[in-house]
């Protein structure tokens, strides 16, 4: 078999999922908890780890530098900023 017919046949068949979409996942993952965490108790707190979570990962979905990001928070750190799992 040729490698344009295996390519065709084989490698474009592999699910290939890009950063956009995993981050997109993520994030909706995030809102999908708050909603719980809120449905069960309209009073719980989620802005200190599952908001500020999806911040994050919007500001990596948008290719956002540490210093773009500043400008919207400026209260994002370098190592929070690099630490992000985007997963």
């Amino acid at each position: 078999m040729g490698t344009t017919r295996w390519i065709n046949n084989y490698v474009k068949e592999f699910p290939i999922i890009s950063e956009t979409e995993i981050l997109s996942d993520s994030i909706v993952s995030k809102v999908e908890r708050i909603l719980s965490l809120k449905e069960q108790n309209s009073e719980t707190d989620t802005s200190s780890v599952l908001e500020r979570k999806i911040d994050l990962l919007v500001y990596h979905l948008y290719n956002l530098t540490l210093e773009e990001t500043h400008i919207i928070d400026p209260t994002v750190t370098e190592e929070e900023y690099h630490r992000l799992d985007r997963r």
